[in-house]
Formats: C-alpha cells, structure tokens, sequence
C-alpha cells in the first residue's frame, strides 16, 4: 500500500475533476460573499472555512465535516460522517 502524504500527491487524489482553483478565480468571490452574508446577520467564521465553503460551493459538492454548525447557513450540503 502507498503510504506518501497527500501533501505529496497534490489535489488529484481528493477532489479529482474538481480540483482546488489555487489563483482564488472562481472561489475567491463566493468566499467574500458568503462571509459578508454571514457577517450581517451577525455570525464570523474563520477565513479557512469561508475557503472551503466556497470551495465546496464552487464544485457542488457536499462537504463531510464533523464541523456541521460551523458550515450551517454557508448555502452548501452538509455531511456529519460521525452521525451516519
């Protein structure tokens, strides 16, 4: 079995067709507004995440994180693998 660190093997590998736009292109405005959505209502959440809900948003996916209340009212479906 091939124990290299994903680190190694680029995003391939994760997200396959829909790999991660490393310029910001796409992400980088749905990033800013989700955050700014978020902020008039009065909620904050860190830059990462609005980065990886804008990410999954970008790609349609479905983000699987035991993290859900921390992704909540960010317009993407959530997975809790830890709840089934």
């Amino acid at each position: 079995m091939d124990r290299q660190p994903l680190a190694g093997r680029g995003t391939e590998g994760c997200l396959g067709d829909a790999a991660v736009d490393e310029t910001g292109g796409a992400v980088k405005p749905l990033r800013v507004r989700i955050r700014g959505d978020l902020q008039a209502r009065g909620e904050t959440r860190s830059m990462a995440d609005m980065l990886i809900a804008a990410t999954a948003q970008r790609h349609q996916l479905t983000l699987a994180t035991r993290n859900t209340r921390g992704f909540e009212g960010c317009g993407i479906p959530l997975f809790n693998p830890f709840r089934g």
